[in-house]
């Protein structure tokens, strides 16, 4: 058992999940000065999905890492049929393994919510290698990312597979830019999931009319759009009149047809998508998958306007 106090006068569902990896950290991961330089870790943020904590894992081992995750929902929600319903959810991190993280060579932390479980991890070894990544969100932080990879392997370029995923990233950008570029969205997200669809979209040339998000992230006043503020869905619906799509969670779902407008549904809950555990938006491939379904979403919200009777 770990002890954690998450109140819900405070905060949002970012900053509890933080504090509770926090106290895994704390209470768990035992202080050492070894290091396994064939270990890395990642510490993901509350918002990115199995299948993405799955995709970062297997991104890094193609450096040559045994990566874990904390915590790993890489298997969660998983396609298999067991002989029985499970009274636990599939995959995870053991104990065992938790205790042992402060040996990892590598950590990384994924999105501001998470950025001082890394501190807190590296209080338990000062030789670890600390990389902190806001968002893995489009090519510009991809880059980033497989730039970090690779010095640290003293190699000039990753794996085959990663460059060609690129060069499809930069055919999705072309691609989805008369699309995308040509419509107003109101995103309404966590601050790190926000932050990484709104990096996405607009090197495709989207035109962001208002990010609506739960608490303060400075980060979001790096992001070119019209509006910015912590709000709720009045005020998701006040700029949605002015918009031609919201990306947010299902509760938009009730603006989108009152209004008209497209639905890209991400975040919590949502409570009718097929798969959504599946869908990957991070790094080179996610990115592509993210402009083409939203590329494809406003286009045929476009069709079905038009054929109104």
């Amino acid at each position: 058992m770990v002890y954690v106090n998450t109140p819900d006068f405070e905060g949002s569902l970012e900053s509890g999940f933080s504090k509770s990896i926090e106290a895994i950290i704390q209470q768990l991961v035992q202080s050492t000065t070894e290091i396994d330089s064939n270990k890395a870790l990642i510490i993901p943020n509350v918002n990115l999905k199995p299948i993405e904590v799955e995709k970062i894992k297997d991104t890094i081992s193609l450096f040559g890492y045994e990566v874990f995750s904390l915590p790993d929902l890489s298997e969660s929600l998983d396609g298999h049929l067991g002989l029985k319903q499970g009274a636990l959810t599939s995959g995870g991190i053991s104990v065992e393994d938790i205790k042992k993280l402060g040996s990892s060579s590598l950590v990384f932390t994924i999105g501001q919510s998470v950025e001082k479980c890394g501190n807190k991890i590296l209080e338990k070894n000062p030789n670890i290698k600390l990389f902190h990544f806001d968002s893995l969100g489009g090519l510009e932080a991809s880059d980033k990312f497989f730039k970090v990879l690779c010095k640290v392997k003293n190699i000039s370029q990753p794996h085959p597979s990663i460059v060609r995923w690129r060069k499809r990233l930069q055919d999705a950008l072309l691609d989805t830019h008369f699309v995308i570029g040509s419509s107003k969205v109101v995103i309404a997200l966590e601050p790190d999931q926000a932050l990484s669809v709104a990096n996405t979209i607009i090197e495709a040339g989207a035109h962001i009319k208002a990010i609506v998000t739960t608490h303060r992230n400075d980060l979001l006043d790096e992001i070119p759009c019209e509006n910015l503020l912590i709000g709720d869905f009045e005020d998701v619906e006040s700029f949605l009149q002015e918009g031609d799509l919201v990306i947010s969670n299902f509760h938009a779902e009730r603006l989108a047809i009152k209004h008209k407008k497209a639905l890209l549904v991400r975040g919590f809950p949502d409570f009718e998508s097929l798969g959504n555990q599946l869908k990957n938006d991070v790094l080179y491939e996610g990115s592509s998958y993210l402009l083409f379904e939203l590329a494809n979403l406003i286009n045929h919200h476009k069709l079905g306007a038009g054929h109104e009777h």
